[in-house]
């Protein structure tokens, strides 16, 4: 009799743990198939320098590594009073921290004035174009 119980408490089991088992693996999936498709996302639309952003409810941050804004993730490492997070422009991760809304505008400001110095291109000596021309024809496939 104890045997016949015993088989009987496991089926019992069963029937309570694999439900609940299999409800955990769909929102472990979804979780992980929806932050592949954002860091997906996010690589093939790049902010443009200098745009204003959309923060979203977790704030912004600024990159240390190029010193970007960008909107925090949901999907990040909660480390305390910092985020385990990714940059989508430089595409590093970084502890950071979220910023109050004027830091990050600045950093946008500051952004689109470095992006405005690098358009002005230093005029090239006639002997440094042709090295370059060189160079961008050294792997032509004609």
């Amino acid at each position: 009799m104890s045997l016949f119980r015993r088989a009987t408490g496991f089926a019992v089991a069963g029937r309570i743990i694999l439900p609940l088992l299999g409800v955990l693996l769909v929102i472990g999936l979804i979780v992980g198939v929806s932050s592949v498709l954002e860091i997906r996302r996010s690589r093939k639309s790049p902010t443009p320098l200098g745009t204003a952003r959309r923060y979203g409810m977790l704030g912004g941050a600024i990159c240390p590594k190029c010193d970007r804004p960008f909107a925090r993730h949901w999907w990040a490492l909660n480390a305390g009073l910092a985020r385990l997070d990714r940059c989508p422009h430089c595409g590093r991760w970084s502890l950071v921290r979220g910023a109050p809304l004027d830091q990050l505008r600045a950093a946008e400001v500051a952004e689109m004035q470095a992006g405005q110095a690098t358009l002005v291109a230093p005029e090239l000596s006639p002997e440094e174009k042709l090295r370059r021309q060189l160079d961008d024809s050294r792997y032509d496939s004609r």
